[in-house]
This record gives C-alpha cells, sequence and structure tokens, in this order.
C-alpha cells in the first residue's frame, strides 16, 4: 500500500511541477489550500472565531467562511489532476477533512447571517421569506433524491456536482433568509416561531447533506465500496422521516397531557443544568406554563441557549405539580436501514452531526458569542467537540 500523500508533500509537489513548467490546468492548488482550512477548521483557532475571542473576529470568519464555501467546486475541478487525485485517494482522513470544513462553512454562513437578523428590529416574516424557505426545502428534497440515485448508479463525481450546488444554494440564497428569518424570530407574529425553526433546520440539512456527498463520492470512486454504497442506498427505499412540524406542534401543557408522547413548540426561559448521582438532568421553563427537561444531557453543550425557540417531542410527566415534557432520543441510525436521509446523515456524523445527542428536538440558531452559543457548532463537529 501506498503511504499517505499528506497536504505539505502535496505542496512541495506541486511547486516542484511548477518550477519546471510541466503543471497544466486544472491547478491542484485549490484543493491543498481546502485541506488546509480544513485542518484550520479543526484548531482551537476556529473556536476563538466562533466564541468571539480575539482581534478583527468578524473579518477573520468572513475570511475563513469564504474559502470554506469553496470546497466542494474546487474538489470537483481539482480531481482530474493526478497530483490532486492522489492526495483525495491516499490520504485516509482526506474526505472526512473536507466534508467536515465545507458543512461548518455553510452552518457559520447560516448562523451568522440569521444573527445579523436577530439584532435588527423585529419584522413580521413576510411572504418571501415563507415562500424562499418553502423553494429551497423542495430544492434539499430533490437534492436528497438525486444523491440516492447517483449513489445507487455508483457514480462518482456526480455527488460532487451536487454538494457544490448546494453549497452555492445555502450561501447564496439561504444566508439572506436566515438573516430575515432572525429578524422575523422576535417579531409577534404567529409564524416566527416556525420560520426561525425552519431556517435553522434546513441550514443543518444542507450542511449534513453535504458532509454527505462528499463521503458517498469517496466510496463510490473506491471499487470495494462501490457496490456495498450503491446496495445500502438501494435498500433504503423511503426518503426521508417527517420532520418535527412547529406548525402542528401545541404550544401549551395540558393537565390531561399526563403520560402522552406530544411535541412542543415554545420559547426557552433560563437554560439550567443539575448534576445528581442517579439521574441529572437540564430543563428550562416554556412560555405558558410547564417545563422541558432532557435527562442525561445538558442542553448547553448542543448550543440550546435561553431564549431560543424550539421544537421538542417527548412525554409529559408530572413532577412536583409541575406539567415535565421529558424529551426524548431518537438518532439516524436507528432508521439508516429504511430511510436514505438517516443513511446518510449516519455516514456524515463524524464529519457533521445533524442529531447532536440524538435529542428528538429542534432549534433556532444561537447567538455563538452568548454562553452554550458555539456549541451548536461544536457540538456537531466531531474533532472539535473533543477539542472543546
Amino acid at each position: 500500500m501506498r503511504p499517505p500523500i499528506t497536504a505539505s508533500k502535496l505542496r512541495a509537489a506541486v511547486d516542484a511541477t511548477r518550477r519546471s513548467g510541466r503543471l497544466h490546468h486544472p491547478d491542484p492548488i485549490p484543493i491543498v489550500e481546502l485541506a488546509l482550512a480544513a485542518d484550520m477548521a479543526a484548531s482551537a483557532a476556529l473556536q476563538d472565531l466562533i466564541l468571539g475571542r480575539g482581534s478583527r473576529t468578524d473579518q477573520r470568519v468572513s475570511d475563513l467562511v469564504r474559502g470554506l464555501s469553496r470546497i466542494p467546486g474546487a474538489m470537483a475541478a481539482a480531481l482530474s489532476n493526478p497530483l490532486a487525485f492522489a492526495w483525495w485517494a491516499y490520504e485516509p482522513e482526506s474526505a472526512l477533512r473536507l466534508a467536515r470544513a465545507s458543512a461548518s462553512g455553510i452552518h457559520l454562513r447560516c448562523q451568522r447571517a440569521f444573527q445579523e437578523g436577530r439584532k435588527m428590529r423585529p419584522q413580521p416574516p413576510r411572504k418571501e421569506l415563507l415562500d424562499g424557505l418553502a423553494r429551497l426545502d423542495g430544492r434539499y428534497l430533490s437534492n436528497l433524491r438525486e444523491l440516492r440515485q447517483v449513489a445507487m448508479a455508483g457514480k462518482f463525481d456526480a455527488p460532487l456536482s451536487i454538494a457544490a450546488d448546494v453549497t452555492d444554494d445555502s450561501h447564496a440564497a439561504l444566508a439572506p433568509l436566515c438573516k430575515l428569518a432572525g429578524r422575523a424570530a422576535d417579531s409577534d407574529h404567529p409564524r416566527a416561531a416556525e420560520v426561525a425553526l425552519r431556517a435553522s433546520d434546513v441550514a443543518r440539512r444542507n450542511a449534513a447533506l453535504v458532509a454527505g456527498a462528499i463521503l458517498i463520492d469517496k466510496r463510490l470512486r473506491d471499487k470495494r465500496r462501490r457496490k456495498p454504497t450503491a446496495d445500502a442506498a438501494r435498500r433504503a427505499s423511503k426518503l426521508r422521516r417527517t420532520p418535527l412540524n412547529p406548525n402542528t406542534a401545541r404550544k401549551t401543557l395540558r393537565p390531561s397531557d399526563l403520560g402522552k408522547g406530544l411535541a412542543v413548540v415554545a420559547q426557552l426561559g433560563d437554560v439550567g443544568y443539575v448534576e445528581r448521582p442517579r439521574k441529572p438532568y437540564s430543563s428550562a421553563a416554556i412560555n405558558g406554563g410547564g417545563e422541558l427537561r432532557v435527562p442525561h444531557k445538558n442542553m448547553r453543550r448542543v448550543g440550546v441557549v435561553s431564549g431560543s425557540w424550539v421544537v421538542a417531542a417527548g412525554k409529559v410527566k408530572v413532577t412536583g405539580g409541575d406539567r415535565i415534557l421529558e424529551v426524548e432520543f431518537e438518532g439516524p441510525g436507528q432508521h439508516s436501514r429504511e430511510y436514505f436521509e438517516d443513511w446518510a446523515c449516519d455516514l456524515a456524523r463524524p464529519a457533521y452531526d445533524l442529531y447532536p445527542s440524538v435529542l428528538r428536538m429542534t432549534w433556532e440558531f444561537p447567538d455563538p458569542k452568548v454562553r452554550g452559543g458555539g456549541a451548536d457548532l461544536l457540538s456537531r463537529v466531531d474533532h472539535l467537540a473533543e477539542a472543546g
């Protein structure tokens, strides 16, 4: 087996070929630079950027996000070059590192746009926002369906093309809608929670889809893994499970709900964590009365902060006279043989985890500068979470 071709070795090889005049288009340099950007995303420096520490933070984050947005398209262009393809094929972590960096770029771009809107004067959601979110959610489904088709057919290159399209949509079309959704989140409009949660959810699903597409492309290039990958995509015959819907979720807990399983949409009060030996838990008061509780997990470690809109599913209990919705757990691995989205998300989890702590809950993008807000990305990006 050939030894791994590291980014530094590849850069040296590219420099040598450039000096000799033998390097022709397409230039493999972009994929090298993007590999180094992925390493940067793995460092504590990115945590400083997310959490707002250090000087010139906003400009550094903008520069980072701009570089990460280029990854899928640059990969697709560069892989026809033997040097770039050698690095991609023989570096064990190549696909994982670049998938993680691409997904982080989408998440950061949309989260920052959402917070820009949050800081503006509240404005009710307009038709352009509602129609735009519906259109991009439909486009997400179309891309997911196309990814399954090319995976079943064993067509590499096509997943990278899908990843590039989704990345372009996320940065150019979805991010502006996230800004409008953030502005609407604090309005008194009855659909404020819907647009805040839907924009955040579509952005994260796009990030997970891009990560999954990049990793699927890498598997399809390996002759030994091509057929098992195609068979797995074919076996997962349903496209996706129905996401939690804030429109059909309840807004309050009733005395008659005891013992029932249901979904609730609410804006959280202070998020706290109770450490105790047998059953620690995190909790937050919800508007309209009652409490949201997550056993054994600290919600702040996945980016759930005070004031956030959430939609959560679980069972209603009564403790000390208070009505409590105890959130349930459900991960993509439980459904990966049946639903293609879950199979792709399960494959993508080392790069980007759509379901951190496998909570049956979705929350709006938090401000990364408040306590726990940076964890919304850090908890989804495996090696960043370990570094933190």
